[in-house]
């Protein structure tokens, strides 16, 4: 398994974990899927001190993190 900071082409592999986990109401408190534009916005928000970090295993994401400031959003 390989540990490592995200790259814009795993987008798409973040966007439907996400909504995975948004859907199945286990891994998250949102309440509605994302789309692309938002997941591009929230993407090009983690930089510097809140990076996006990957786990990867035989050339496929498994897992993701994140470190966020603080966000007032309904959840």
């Amino acid at each position: 398994m390989i540990i490592r900071e995200a790259i814009e082409t795993d987008m798409d592999s973040v966007k439907d974990m996400y909504n995975q986990g948004i859907e199945d109401r286990i891994a998250t408190l949102e309440t509605e899927t994302k789309d692309k534009t938002y997941m591009e916005e929230w993407f090009a928000k983690h930089v510097g001190r809140y990076k996006l970090i990957f786990a990867e295993q035989e050339g496929e994401i498994v897992g993701w993190s994140s470190l966020n400031q603080y966000n007032s959003r309904n959840a």
